[in-house]
């Protein structure tokens, strides 16, 4: 019997207030995954280190309280959700560590795959497992599903590059496998589990058949059940237990960090993109291509193609496909170019034997090689965003011996095409005959949920007792196969995996209903409905790709969380629902919905199918909007430049006030903060004086209302100047420079009539004063020209302008006059989530590495969370966005290129940033 209460208040005593929530939308908005299924936990409790962990863990034992892992949330399974209890790991569990020597790397499980990647880049090595999804899945998920992926395979998977493990048991007990205190200690304290680990592995060798299915089923990949090859492969029942918990979807027990063997990241890099008549000659080539050993060879049918021929990079290829076209992306690596050549010069040979009638030949230029890659990382969400309005998508990942790949995958399109999901696509690794089928359903049909339970017994009956595949290849069991696993692994095989269970969790409170499942039912249950709720987010498919992104995730919610609560928050009100509960969502989603959205659209840049949650933000935001708070927006519209004076002014009051009122009264009122900047000085008009080197300086209007942070420091408006005429500029400041702005203000708060009249009279007058944007102009901040090239370009079809931004204006004109200048110092930059989404970060790694020999690019925040003032009204949402930022010791001086981002950065990190011009004008003599 659950004693839940009790375990609750135990709770109180382990955790902050803020590390646990019951409250209903909340838990709601957290029971969101990436699967087709939905369950609202009862609590929601987020651990930040090993002692609260084990407190959890041994509270929920005691009181038999069931309890979820999550890391990211992207798994596909429903092996991340409950009705229960929902453990995240926070951000503390984020630390790795490599060992250069015998190149392994130890992390913990809240490391994102991509970023660990980012990190081993520098030493030529990479993480083994390569998921679609490693730009935002975690690496306690990946363990915990046994994940592969495109590049992996077999061999690279997280059983196979696997060393040590850190675990906590159900009972609250530490194993660090790396330990050889803590391993003895173990045996001696665990000998009915050690015990019955050797005792089942008797069991397994003693049982021909048995064994033999074993070593044929994980040949090919096969994530269904428990890994029994676990049982065979090794003879220590430490290194038995160590590898059944990959792939174990946190049911044996939570694992606080873990030692994997990298493998080497090829420098060298080309794709290539093949196009067949049908499926069949696509599966045909991919059979010989295998021959090569490629670095991946990707499959994609017709349905899949024209899921994605629109998307950025696939035009000039897809546009005009067949109507059975379909194609295989072939990656081809190399240690050195002339290896990558090399590489390439082999295919030739097999080109001729495949005969596609399409061939891009092998790009290694970074953009068409990202954007081929781009193509066939969103396929399952480009396919979800097609779906029919209203209907969920499912994804099933499949596995087949690579001889059958061409007939097995002819007869899976055949019973897809039978049981009416003819729009169905298939994809997949086609060198380790991985196939991934993905389909849209209307959960809330009672027919077509028997015509889905219907297709999955057939599915069984082809993959299974045809082909002798695997059900599970990469995603995991979780709930969407637990009925099947006693049907692809027999009795035998069956009662071993609940035995497993029972020696590690024998009061079944770690995800229980995950992986082993007695209910034949469990895959058609708890089914997730999409309802329609807005165009912007209509969409989504609930994929969490964004969320890595936001800068409000560790605060209230992630984008996903976002559009999740919204949508639900649209179904009651159409349903008429009980009136309390519609207040309890609006409430909570006013606050943790809308106000704390920094708007910053860099989850469209993680979103597969460029869903902007921002956006629906500012949508939702101009529909609150009032009539008297829309007539004041006009106003200040219309009298721009004489609001910012009363700002500057109010500015003045505030420094003044803080040199004759002491600061323990200044902080008694609500909203002071010690931070805010000094006015800025009073913007002076330049004149042309027709130099034939010429250029319009625009800044912004933070940059005209904020001063410095320090009344000594120079004003950065002066200093900007001061650069350009160093560089030989006749500097032109329009003269009605203080009326404009480029309306980013006025649209991050629904105000979007007054943000399109204040940006067009600023590209007018750019147009004037530049004849037409003949002669070049530099815009202060990356936000406020982010926001107006974007317009620019649209009214000149993307005809490159000589407009800059500042990161642009240095690398394209600045660093062409400089004689070699550096800095000696250390510093550190931020790069502003607007130049992010102008891609800007390869530009800003040449620009600092040719003024400074030891810079540091901020890495930890992709958003400052600032968001225009939401740094002043919101304090909390900067703090928590830059929470995982460590400024190195050495470094003495920060750089940005927006002054806003500046500020929040000064006071989060303690190092104060400036604009990289003040930077420039130390270096330009």
């Amino acid at each position: 019997m659950s004693h839940f209460s009790h375990f609750r208040s135990e709770l109180e005593k382990i955790l902050s207030d803020e590390q646990i929530t019951d409250d209903y939308v909340k838990c709601y908005a957290s029971g969101t995954d990436a699967s087709l299924y939905r369950l609202t936990p009862k609590l929601v409790a987020k651990v930040q280190s090993e002692n609260e962990i084990i407190a959890l863990i041994k509270s929920a034992n005691q009181n038999k309280v069931p309890i979820t892992f999550r890391a990211a949330g992207t798994s596909l399974s429903g092996q991340a959700i409950t009705d229960s209890v929902l453990v995240k790991t926070g951000w503390k569990f984020n630390r790795f560590s490599f060992d250069e020597k015998n190149q392994i790397v130890t992390v913990q499980p809240d490391v994102i795959g991509g970023k660990l990647n980012v990190f081993l880049s520098k030493f030529g090595r990479k993480f083994g497992p390569d998921p679609a999804s490693i730009d935002s899945a975690k690496i306690g998920g990946i363990i915990a599903n046994n994940s592969s992926g495109l590049r992996s395979g077999i061999e690279n998977n997280c059983y196979n590059t696997l060393v040590d493990l850190r675990l906590i048991f159900a009972d609250g007990q530490i194993l660090d496998t790396n330990d050889e205190e803590s391993r003895k200690l173990f045996v001696r304290r665990n000998p009915e589990l050690i015990n019955g680990l050797s005792d089942l592995k008797r069991k397994i060798e003693k049982d021909p058949s048995l064994t033999a299915k074993i070593q044929k089923k994980y040949q090919i990949k096969n994530t269904m059940g428990y890994g029994l090859n676990s049982f065979l492969d090794f003879e220590d029942p430490l290194e038995i237990l160590k590898h059944l918990l990959v792939g174990s979807e946190g049911t044996l027990a939570f694992i606080s960090s873990a030692t994997f063997k990298t493998i080497p990241s090829l420098p060298y890099k080309s794709v290539g993109l093949m196009l067949f008549d049908n499926l069949e000659k696509a599966c045909q080539a991919a059979v010989k291509i295998k021959e090569l050993k490629p670095g991946a060879c990707e499959l994609m049918d017709n349905s899949s193609l024209k899921a994605v021929q629109y998307l950025p990079g696939a035009d000039k290829y897809l546009l005009n496909i067949g109507d059975q076209s379909s194609a295989l992306l072939i990656e081809i690596e190399g240690i050195s170019q002339i290896q990558l050549t090399e590489n390439e010069s082999r295919f030739e040979s097999i080109k001729e034997r495949v005969s596609p009638n399409f061939f891009s030949g092998f790009l290694s230029d970074k953009t068409d090689y990202d954007n081929l890659w781009r193509v066939r990382k969103g396929l399952f969400a480009s396919v979800g965003a097609a779906r029919r309005p209203g209907t969920s998508i499912i994804i099933e990942d499949i596995c087949f011996n690579t001889s059958d790949l061409t007939v097995a995958v002819s007869e899976l399109r055949t019973l897809l095409d039978k049981n009416g999901y003819q729009s169905a696509v298939i994809f997949g690794h086609a060198m380790d005959g991985n196939i991934h089928f993905v389909f849209d359903q209307n959960f809330s049909d009672p027919k077509e949920l028997k015509r889905y339970d219907k297709m999955m017994d057939e599915i069984f009956e082809l993959v299974i007792n045809k082909f002798d595949g695997s059900l599970k290849a990469e995603h995991g069991t979780g709930r969407n196969m637990g009925p099947f696993v006693k049907k692809e692994w027999g009795k035998n095989a069956y009662e071993i995996m609940k035995e497993i269970k029972k020696l590690f969790d024998p009061n079944n409170i770690l995800n229980p209903g995950v992986l082993i499942n007695d209910d034949p039912f469990i895959h058609i249950k708890n089914l997730k409905n999409i309802p329609l709720a807005h165009e912007e987010i209509d969409e989504c498919i609930e994929c969490g790709f964004c969320e890595s992104k936001c800068p409000s995730n560790d605060l209230t919610f992630t984008p996903r969380e976002r559009i999740s609560v919204f949508r639900e928050l649209n179904r009651l009100k159409n349903s008429n629902a009980d009136p309390e509960l519609i207040n309890k969502f609006k409430k909570v989603f006013n606050y943790s919905g809308l106000q704390t959205c920094a708007t910053d659209g860099l989850c469209k840049t993680a979103c597969p199918v460029g869903i902007d949650t921002g956006d629906l933000i500012k949508d939702l935001r101009s529909e609150n909007n009032s009539k008297l708070s829309n007539i004041t927006a006009q106003k200040i519209a219309d009298n721009f430049a004489t609001a910012t004076t009363i700002i500057r002014f109010g500015l003045k009051i505030n420094s003044i006030s803080k040199d004759l009122v002491p600061q323990r009264l200044l902080q008694k009122i609500p909203g002071w903060q010690k931070d805010i900047p000094i006015p800025a000085t009073k913007l002076e008009m330049i004149s042309t004086q027709n130099s034939n080197l010429q250029i319009i300086y625009f800044p912004s209007c933070v940059s005209r209302i904020f001063g410095p942070a320090e009344k000594h420091t120079e004003d950065q408006k002066s200093v900007i100047v001061k650069v350009l005429k160093k560089l030989g500029y006749d500097v032109i400041i329009p003269k009605n420079t203080n009326s404009l702005c480029c309306g980013l203000a006025f649209g991050s708060k629904g105000f979007g009539v007054q943000q399109s009249q204040k940006r067009g009279e600023l590209i007018s007058e750019m147009a004037n004063i530049s004849n037409n944007f003949q002669i070049p102009i530099l815009f202060d901040t990356s936000p406020c020209f982010q926001k107006t090239i974007k317009t620019i370009s649209q009214m000149f079809d993307g005809k490159e302008l000589p407009v800059y931004d500042p990161v642009q204006f240095i690398e394209k004109i600045v660093l062409t006059k400089m004689s070699g200048e550096k800095i000696g110092e250390s510093i550190s930059f931020h790069l502003t989530c607007s130049a992010r989404k102008l891609g800007l970060e390869e530009n800003i790694k040449r620009v600092l590495s040719n003024i400074s020999p030891n810079f540091n690019l901020i890495a930890e925040a992709d958003c400052c969370g600032f968001a225009g003032d939401r740094g002043f009204t919101h304090p909390e949402l900067t703090k928590s966005a830059l929470q995982k930022v460590k400024i190195k010791e050495d470094v003495k001086s920060g750089y940005s290129t927006s002054r806003m981002c500046e500020i929040g950065l000064s006071r989060e990190t303690g190092l104060e940033f400036k604009s990289i011009f003040y930077l420039l004008n130390i270096i330009i003599k």
